[in-house]
């Protein structure tokens, strides 16, 4: 009778806030993951909009490579690639899309980018604003990790 207990208080009150917890979390972030070929153009899509587009031969071989992205309170979106670091043969191109990010302007952000040589963030001027659709635009040459902020 003992053990019962235990897996009762499991069933009834732990699994649903653990249920409830990942569904408040999941409104604001995304993963998706995906095996690029060495050989063909592909891209990996997060549903509102930011995508990476791999050219054919951007990578020596088969790569899993994925995005995350965590949109926290309206004020800030983060976007992790990994492998972190992974080398590009060919520039890969990104879009970076604010649309998670309520009531707010294109003017109202900046872009940053963590800048492993000198170990912080940098803000980003190379990218291209594309304010209509929502995101960003560039061009790189390694994965790295990026985010938007307010002013």
């Amino acid at each position: 009778m003992f053990h019962k207990k235990p897996l009762a208080i499991i069933a009834t009150i732990i699994i649903p806030l653990l249920a409830i917890s990942i569904a408040i979390a999941g409104k604001g972030h995304e993963y998706k993951e995906k095996l690029i070929s060495r050989n063909g153009r592909d891209q990996i899509s997060l549903s509102e909009g930011t995508k990476i587009i791999f050219p054919s031969k951007c990578v020596s071989e088969d790569t899993l490579v994925s995005i995350e992205r965590n949109t926290i309170d309206s004020r800030k979106v983060d976007f992790t690639f990994q492998p972190h670091g992974l080398q590009f043969n060919k520039p890969v191109e990104i879009k970076l899309s604010w649309s998670s990010l309520k009531n707010v302007e294109p003017e109202d952000l900046i872009l940053y980018y963590y800048n492993d040589e000198i170990g912080e963030w940098v803000e980003e001027t190379k990218a291209v604003w594309k304010n209509n659709q929502k995101h960003c635009e560039l061009r790189i040459k390694h994965f790295s990790s990026y985010y938007y902020s307010r002013r």
